[in-house]
Parts: C-alpha cells; structure tokens; sequence
C-alpha cells in the first residue's frame, strides 16, 4: 500500500460532496465528476499491488 498523492488528495476533495453515505457516487453527479471519480479508482488500482512479495 501507498499513501494519497497532493493530486489524488484533491480529487477526493472534489468527488466527496457527490458521495453518498456508503461512499458510492450518487446518481445525480455530474459527467465531468463521474469521470474523476474513475480516474482516481484507477490511479490506485496497482497501489496494493507494489509490494514485492
């Protein structure tokens, strides 16, 4: 595991209000946050994976 990057940070901090209260994006959210909200899942997709086993 890895900590936040300043630019992942920052896109929480924009996609939080757009989540509801089990941390699913609601329906209602924007396209441009939707997008975001996938571009931040996939810059940790291989966050959990960088530790040499």
């Amino acid at each position: 595991m890895r900590f936040p990057t300043e630019e992942e940070d920052r896109m929480f901090a924009t996609i939080k209000p757009y989540l509801d209260e089990h941390c699913k994006l609601k329906e209602d959210a924007p396209d441009e946050i939707k997008e975001l909200a996938e571009k931040f899942c996939k810059s940790f997709e291989d966050a959990a994976c960088q530790h040499p086993f």
